[in-house]
C-alpha cells in the first residue's frame, strides 16, 4: 500500500497520498518498439570505445572493490570536504513534516523538477487552507532516505494543492548591448539656453 505524507499546519495533521504529475498523464504517450526484420523486438546496446564491440544494456553500477564485486547501495558513504561522514536524512514518509511560510518571491528563484498532486478526503478543505495564506509553504524533502534533500513547496490549485519539488534555478539576465551615452563633461549647463539676444 502506498505510504502517505504527513502535513502540520496550524497544528493539525493532514495525511495525503501523492500521485506524480507528467506529460504522459496530461498529454498520454506513444512507444515506438523497434523490430528486426524477423519481427523481434531489439534491445538497446552500446558499443565499447573503440567501436568494435556492442555490449547488451546493462544496471548501472557505483564502484567495484578490488575484487571486483559491485558496491551496494547501502554500503555507500557521503563525506563532505573535511572528510568528515554525513548523516543520511529521513525519508519523509517517516515522520510528520513541519512546514515553513515563505513569500511567494522565493519561489520564483526556484527550477521545478517534479510535480506531485495530493490526494486525501480532507482535500478542499486542506486547499482552502493554504489559499487563505499570503505565502506559500516550504520544507526540506526526501523521497527516500539519502543525504541531499530538495526543498518543496505547497501549491493551492483549482481541483486540490500541489506538491513541486524543486532546485535553485540558473537565471541570467540577457538583453542586448547597449550603447553607453557619451556626456559632454565640463560644458556649461548655461550652454543650453536660448539667448534671445542674437535675433
Amino acid at each position: 500500500m502506498a505510504r502517505q505524507l504527513v502535513f502540520v499546519l496550524d497544528g493539525i495533521e493532514y495525511p495525503f497520498y501523492i500521485e506524480k504529475v507528467d506529460r504522459d498523464k496530461l498529454y498520454g504517450k506513444v512507444d515506438t518498439v523497434p523490430k528486426d526484420p524477423a519481427g523481434r523486438k531489439l534491445e538497446k546496446g552500446y558499443l565499447d570505445e573503440w567501436g568494435c564491440v556492442v555490449i547488451a544494456q546493462a544496471g548501472m553500477g557505483h564502484l567495484i572493490k578490488q575484487n571486483f564485486e559491485w558496491i551496494e547501495n547501502a554500503d555507500l558513504v557521503a563525506y563532505d570536504k573535511e572528510g568528515n561522514a554525513l548523516e543520511q536524512v529521513a525519508s519523509s514518509f517517516d515522520a510528520p513534516i513541519e512546514m515553513e511560510e515563505v513569500p511567494m518571491e522565493v519561489f520564483m528563484d526556484r527550477e521545478v523538477t517534479s510535480l506531485y498532486a495530493l490526494k486525501a478526503h480532507n482535500l478542499e478543505e486542506f486547499n482552502d487552507l493554504l489559499g487563505q495564506k499570503n505565502g506559500l509553504f516550504q520544507f526540506p524533502f526526501m523521497y527516500r532516505k539519502g543525504y541531499l534533500p530538495s526543498l518543496a513547496y505547497l501549491i493551492p490549485g483549482a481541483t486540490g494543492p500541489f506538491m513541486a519539488i524543486t532546485q535553485p534555478a540558473d537565471l541570467q539576465l540577457l538583453s542586448k548591448p547597449q550603447k553607453a551615452a557619451v556626456d559632454d563633461f565640463g560644458r556649461d549647463d548655461d550652454d543650453d539656453e536660448i539667448d534671445f539676444g542674437m535675433f
